[in-house]
């Protein structure tokens, strides 16, 4: 259970203005990349600083639009322990 990746819904059930999802763990950034498309050109987690915020939209394996108009904030221990790596998708409905 240590090297789990996690991810979870972390708003209230019902409805509400926002959805927040989080991804922690080892696989955090890879998983995020993949679903992520940045408004930045050639963006990717793996090379962002630590405590940051990005926007962008939400796509599928194909690059179909899922959700759009999205941030993510990253953030990352700084001992590089990758079961530290935190990563929470913020999207508007």
């Amino acid at each position: 259970m240590q090297n789990d990746t996690i991810c979870a819904v972390s708003t209230a059930s019902g409805m509400g203005a926002i959805a927040i999802i989080r991804i922690s763990g080892a696989q955090a950034i890879a998983i995020s990349d993949s679903i992520f498309s940045s408004v930045k050109k050639d963006f990717s987690l793996k090379n962002a600083k630590g405590y940051s915020v990005h926007y962008g939209n939400i796509v599928n394996d194909s690059g179909d639009l899922l959700a759009s108009g999205g941030t993510i904030t990253f953030t990352q221990n700084t001992s590089n322990n990758a079961a530290a790596q935190i990563v929470s998708f913020f999207i508007l409905p």
